[in-house]
């Protein structure tokens, strides 16, 4: 908390590349207070709202940081929009397998508004990225994915099925792993009948 309120008021155009120790440090804590299982929802949900802002465009940003006592604040993001923030943000401060470690602490309510909020900026974190399977908790992200792409709730299925295509594409590591486990075969008919889905999205999304 002591670093996010020091960054108030600081510029942050560039902030995410500029090399600074203070911004650099703010970040690293926000991350790491969302991965830390007794770090409450609440919270979690508002850091994970805050670094989702990467995917506004930035010039629908202030460039200013503000902060109030609720922790309602615009932040570090407003260039992370493009390829370099968003690499950033996966290579540098592991904000994918933190996410996935969110998701994972959670994964008994796959429903709930905090886990919709990780699952759709895994999307955009693992879009043109490479993810290991053997980074921290994204074979557990997989499991998940798998198990809830095959649930009937769209809500999930839909940002489930962009996380797993963005982790399987041109990834050896990732489809190896997944045709090696033991369920597979009902994940690939589930994955055939979405190829007749009435929505363009998903039909895509299952075609990578």
């Amino acid at each position: 908390m002591k670093h996010v309120e020091e960054v108030s008021g600081l510029k942050c155009d560039h902030l995410l590349s500029s090399g600074q120790v203070l911004p650099s440090e703010c970040v690293s804590g926000l991350v790491e207070l969302a991965g830390n299982p007794n770090t409450s929802p609440v919270l979690t949900s508002s850091i994970v709202s805050l670094l989702a802002q990467l995917g506004k465009d930035p010039r629908s940003d202030s460039g200013v940081c503000l902060l109030n006592s609720s922790l309602t604040c615009t932040l570090i993001l407003s260039k992370a929009s493009d390829d370099g923030g968003r690499e950033i943000l996966h290579s540098s401060y592991n904000l994918t397998s933190t996410l996935a470690s969110v998701v994972h602490c959670h994964s008994s309510t796959p429903g709930e508004p905090l886990v919709l909020q990780c699952l759709q900026l895994l999307q955009k974190l693992t879009y043109n990225t490479r993810t290991f399977q053997s980074t921290n908790y994204i074979s557990e992200l997989i499991s998940f994915l798998m198990t809830n792409i095959q649930s009937q709730n769209e809500d999930v299925v839909m940002p489930c099925l962009g996380v797993m295509a963005n982790l399987c594409r041109d990834n050896p590591s990732v489809q190896s792993h997944i045709k090696s486990l033991d369920h597979v075969k009902q994940f690939y008919r589930t994955l055939i009948n979405f190829l007749a889905h009435s929505s363009l999205t998903v039909v895509v999304f299952t075609d990578r």
